[in-house]
């Protein structure tokens, strides 16, 4: 396995940072994109690492990254943080994940939580790029 933080930029200038996990070889059948809750960073609590574990021994790259205001980035307050900035965040990972896996490989935008309902947004404005949306866990709270 593969694995090693990379920088992109957001839509908006903002350089975000997120972990590409890769099979060993660098051959592999999809791209997960890993999008995460609101309130944690890209790990998501550990269930995005151990995703990222189990996603590998399946021969699937993933991408998971953390919005503006959070991480690499968490300097900012977390009223610079929008919901339709997240949209675009969730565009800007993506492209910026597919990039650097250097793959024709299909991506799935997953996501988990609060997010769920951009990444499905999000899938729209990359329709060139990404083949499903999904979510991999279940939300407690309002649907958003």
């Amino acid at each position: 396995m593969t694995s090693r933080n990379i920088r992109f930029a957001s839509f908006d200038g903002v350089e975000l940072e997120g972990t590409l996990v890769v099979p060993n070889g660098g051959d592999f059948q999809a791209l997960a994109v890993l999008s995460p809750g609101i309130e944690v960073d890209r790990e998501e609590q550990g269930f995005y690492t151990k995703l990222a574990e189990f996603l590998e021994r399946s021969s699937i790259a993933s991408f998971r990254f953390e919005w503006r205001c959070h991480g690499h980035d968490g300097s900012r307050p977390l009223t610079e943080l929008s919901l339709s900035g997240i949209l675009y965040y969730n565009e800007s990972a993506v492209r910026g994940g597919v990039v650097r896996a250097n793959s024709p490989a299909p991506v799935t935008l997953a996501s988990h939580r609060f997010s769920r309902r951009r990444a499905q947004v999000a899938r729209g404005g990359c329709p060139d790029v990404v083949w499903q949306a999904e979510l991999v866990g279940p939300g407690l709270g309002p649907s958003i």
